[in-house]
């Protein structure tokens, strides 16, 4: 027995369709080699930002740790309590800082 002529055309057709479908999803959907390029460029911007948060974080864990009261260093000490008391020396420079 012969399958009809349709059912082939119909067979034919999906068949196409797929590939092209799968076809196009691997040139152009969100996972294909074109996107590949700006995700890459996302990532080196997230790793560079990356970057810059990692040397604020060692610079801050510098200040702290000349804070410890095991290694306190006495110009941060005299520093920070003349910020906090608001006091000067004649000699010393003064900067005034906006805070946020």
């Amino acid at each position: 027995m012969r399958r009809s002529f349709v059912f082939d055309i119909c067979v034919f057709t999906a068949l196409v369709a797929g590939i092209g479908y799968f076809s196009w999803a691997g040139f152009m959907g969100p996972r294909s080699y074109v996107h590949e390029a700006q995700v890459a460029e996302k990532v080196a911007a997230i790793k560079a930002e990356l970057k810059t948060i990692q040397n604020k974080r060692q610079k801050r864990n510098k200040r702290v740790a000349l804070l410890r009261p095991a290694t306190i260093d006495p110009d941060m000490l005299d520093e920070m309590a003349r910020k906090q008391l608001g006091f000067a020396n004649k000699s010393d420079l003064i900067i005034a800082e906006k805070q946020n």
